[in-house]
């Protein structure tokens, strides 16, 4: 028994100099190292950077001739969003245009770009009420400013979470962006980005 206490004795004291931290992801942080500048950094500094993620979210209100867009989204200040609404064919069935086997016209009736902080966003198109429409709101990395690209990468490519990833080419190469998207014209004169 006091050899078993000995023993313990022991390695408590060869522990007591060890110390693991923690951080939230339960991985283990090693202490910072000294540099020759005094500066310290640890050997994780380059590679560990915060999960990005980019969540768009609104409703939209139509009234009329004019379309609204109420968008909630947590993105930082600054950050653009590129918006086109494009026409569905005229003779589309609703059928059609809810399954996705009738697509919207390609030439946009709008696009423009808007900051992801802006509430409600009057798109400045007076629409048909007879036509049906599609609303594209896209979080597009190649239109973002050189501090956001330090955020979100060159091509998105440091976008971890998104509701609804979108994959594209651009200049030949492939980026990774966000859209949300909403029908306008059907009944009752509201919809939401999904």
């Amino acid at each position: 028994m006091v050899k078993k206490a000995g023993l313990m004795m022991v390695l408590l004291l060869l522990l007591s100099g060890c110390r693991i931290e923690m951080d939230l992801n339960g991985v283990s942080s090693p202490r910072p190292m000294a540099q020759a500048d005094g500066q310290t950094s640890t050997p994780n500094d380059k590679i560990k950077k915060e999960p990005v993620s980019v969540f768009l979210n609104g409703d939209v209100v139509y009234k009329e001739k004019q379309i609204t867009l109420k968008l909630e989204t947590a993105l930082p200040k600054g950050t653009i969003l590129n918006i086109i609404l494009r026409e569905y064919p005229k003779d589309a069935s609703l059928r059609g245009i809810a399954d996705e086997s009738v697509q919207p016209v390609e030439t946009p009736v709008y696009e423009g770009t808007v900051e992801a902080n802006s509430k409600n966003i009057v798109l400045p198109v007076e629409r048909d009420v007879e036509q049906i429409y599609n609303l594209s709101v896209e979080f597009r990395p190649e239109i973002q400013t050189d501090e956001l690209k330090e955020i979100y990468g060159e091509r998105g490519e440091e976008i971890v979470i998104a509701k609804n990833l979108n994959r594209y080419e651009y200049e030949g190469k492939t980026m990774i962006g966000a859209e949300a998207s909403s029908y306008i014209g059907f009944p009752p004169g509201s919809g939401w980005l999904e």
